[in-house]
Formats: structure tokens, C-alpha cells, sequence
């Protein structure tokens, strides 16, 4: 996942996404690695390390920078998460300005949206009609910690492909969804990994799998 890390740092301001592209990047690499031990890493409190990947915590220019040493972050690219932090003002519409990064972080989600099957697999899930909005159940049916989950729902959201409702009410939003806007290198790359994932998921479900259960089939061009 090259492709996501050196687009993160290269346009990304926002720390907490891309605290959260490092977590996935390093959950890929050990399935086992855990929200838990990710902290550790950093030297902050697990719960305090949540709060800020759910956003629901602001991220300081203090901790901004010794989180970025931790990860051997560069000075400068230490500065521009922190410039992040001072949102533009527009005078002359009296409104906040855009920061264009949105589109950046917008355009790395899309791209790691394609090349993950979770999305995918949690779309489908929702379709099931004892489909539960409990994340942990979720997880255990996804087989994926539920750390994975969560960001899994949050990168749907961002894209706008799942709309969770104050009411805790969730609808698919994919329909008609298409790729083509990421251009034909990113999507290309992006439906490679995918592709590797699916097959790997498929070889594990050989050996996992009762035969009753699980459909295999092949065709030779």
C-alpha cells in the first residue's frame, strides 16, 4: 500500500487520518496488531488514542508533535500536520473556507475503498435480513478486529456510500456507484490489490470451509 502512505503524507493535513491510514497500513502487515498496541507505540492512552481516530478528540500542536517524532516524521511534515489545525477563514463569504486537502483525503479513501475487500463485504453484509448495526457482531462476521471495522464504517461514510442516521439507522448508499473518477492507474493499481486479496480470502476458504458451505468455481479462457 505504497500508493496510500505516500499520498497521505504528500497532501494529507489532518493528523487524525492519517494516524488512521498508519494503524490500517500496520493492521495489514499483522492482522493481531491492535488499537492497544498501536498506543503503546506511541506512548498515549489506548482510550485517548480512540477518541482522536474517531475525531472525537482535537489533536494539539503539542501532541502533533511528539506523536510525529514517534513516527519519525519529518520536521517539515510535522509542520504541515500542524498547519492543518488553523482552518481557513473566507472574509469574503463570512463562511469557512474548503481546505482542498478534503478532496485529497476524499481521493485516498476512494482509493483504499476499492482495493480493501472489507467495504465491500460490509455492503453486502447490510443486505442480509438478520443484518445487526452492532459493530462487534460485525466484526465477528467479518472476521476482522473490530478496530478494522471502525475504520472501514467511517471510510463508507466519508465517501458517501453509507448513511448512518441520528437514529442509529444505516442505508446503503452505493447504488450506481462508480470508479472512474480516480483515473485509470490509481483504479488499476487499487483493483490489483483488491484482486490479491480476494484470492488469498478464497485459497483460506478452502481449508477453512465446509464444501457445503462455500462455491469455487473456474474458468479457463
Amino acid at each position: 500500500m505504497l500508493l496510500n502512505t505516500h499520498m497521505g503524507l504528500a497532501k494529507q493535513t489532518d493528523f487524525s487520518d492519517f494516524l488512521n491510514n498508519e494503524f490500517s497500513l500496520r493492521q495489514k502487515k499483522n492482522s493481531k496488531y491492535s488499537l492497544r498496541m498501536f498506543a503503546k507505540f506511541l506512548n498515549i492512552d489506548s482510550s485517548r488514542l480512540s477518541k482522536i481516530l474517531k475525531k472525537q478528540r482535537p489533536v494539539s500542536e503539542e501532541l502533533i508533535q511528539q506523536l510525529g517524532v514517534r513516527l519519525q516524521l519529518s520536521p517539515k511534515k510535522i509542520e504541515v500536520f500542524i498547519s492543518g489545525t488553523k482552518k481557513p477563514y473566507d472574509k469574503k463569504n463570512e463562511m469557512m473556507a474548503i481546505p482542498i486537502e478534503q478532496h485529497y483525503q476524499l481521493r485516498l479513501d476512494q482509493i483504499t475503498l476499492i482495493s480493501e475487500w472489507q467495504h465491500y463485504a460490509l455492503l453486502e453484509l447490510m443486505k442480509h435480513e438478520n443484518f445487526r448495526t452492532d459493530k462487534k457482531w460485525i466484526a465477528e462476521q467479518l472476521g476482522q478486529p473490530p478496530e478494522v471495522i471502525e475504520l472501514v464504517i467511517q471510510r463508507l461514510e466519508r465517501v458517501g456510500l453509507l448513511k448512518i442516521t441520528d437514529k442509529g439507522e444505516w442505508h446503503d448508499q452505493s447504488e450506481g456507484y462508480s470508479t472512474h473518477v480516480l483515473g485509470e492507474n490509481l483504479t488499476s493499481n487499487a483493483h490489483r490489490n483488491y484482486q490479491a486479496q480476494v484470492l488469498e480470502l478464497s485459497k483460506q476458504a478452502l481449508f477453512r470451509t465446509n464444501i457445503h458451505n462455500r462455491d469455487h468455481s473456474t474458468i479457463v479462457v
